[in-house]
């Protein structure tokens, strides 16, 4: 089994990238065949996608769990807590008009 290096910065940056080309869309509508077929850190990277969006196809889900990648499935839920957390904030954290900002507004 592959593990990315930073999984909350792989999570990021597949996610931007799956936005950004519409392939999240393609993804959902794979028949279970072809996501047999891809690399554990492909599917991994997708079920932390799905996770963080609140939306995990049924057979993504079967995949996860017959490849004992629901870790994955956690990590990208664990990712939008982070993220709704620090999104909650920033209305305190982060005043329009200021000429100084917390880094976390940015």
């Amino acid at each position: 089994m592959i593990r990315p290096p930073a999984p909350i910065v792989a999570v990021a940056a597949l996610l931007l990238a799956l936005t950004a080309c519409g392939g999240l869309e393609k993804a959902r509508q794979m028949p279970q065949d072809e996501i047999a077929a891809m690399s554990d850190e492909e599917v991994c990277g997708y079920l932390s996608t799905f996770a963080y969006k609140g939306r995990m196809p049924e057979a993504w889900e079967n995949e996860a769990v017959r490849r004992g990648l629901t870790r994955c499935i956690d990590e990208g839920i664990k990712k939008r807590a982070v993220d709704n957390k620090i999104d909650r904030s920033k209305p305190i954290l982060c005043p329009q008009g200021q000429s100084t900002q917390d880094s976390r507004c940015w």
